[in-house]
Parts: structure tokens; sequence; C-alpha cells
């Protein structure tokens, strides 16, 4: 499912399970892949991120791939080609 909000902070997940490596990465963290790998939780990649209020635009990156959240309908178009996940943390 698309991002949701938990007590530790916002959960991101994404079905990929024949993946090697899935990173997240956003605005929220430079766009960097160091420390942003996934954990593989029953064929699911995941990962909780705390985030502040906010609007927030992301990608996974699986294998080496960048792409949006295949769930997550809000997209917006990228400065470098295709389009990033959208999301809104409420206050």
């Amino acid at each position: 499912s698309a991002p949701a909000s938990t007590p530790e902070g916002v959960m991101f997940t994404v079905e990929a399970s024949d993946a090697e490596q899935v990173h997240l990465a956003g605005d929220f963290n430079d766009w960097t892949l160091d420390g942003s790998e996934m954990e593989l939780i029953d064929g699911i990649w995941t990962k909780v991120v705390k985030l502040p209020p906010g609007r927030y635009r992301y990608r996974y990156v699986i294998d080496g791939q960048w792409q949006s959240d295949p769930l997550n309908t809000v997209v917006e178009p990228s400065a470098y080609g295709g389009h990033d996940s959208i999301l809104v943390v409420a206050g």
C-alpha cells in the first residue's frame, strides 16, 4: 500500500520479492542511497522513517532502477525524468 502512518513514523512498503536490494530515496534524505536500505519482511520491502508534518517527494530504487511507488497514485513529474511519488504527512 501507499505509505502509512504508524506510531514509529511513516512506513514505506513496496513489493519486489525478486529484488536483491531496495532503497528509499526522497527529498527528506537528499535523495541519497546511503543508509536508505529497506528491509525484506515476508516478501515486502519495508522502511519506517520519522518525518515531521509536510509534503515530500520520494521514489524506490529497486536493484539500481529508480521508480515511483506503484501503489501511490499521487505523482508529479520529476525534473530528472519520470515521476516522483508524493506523500503528505498531516500535522
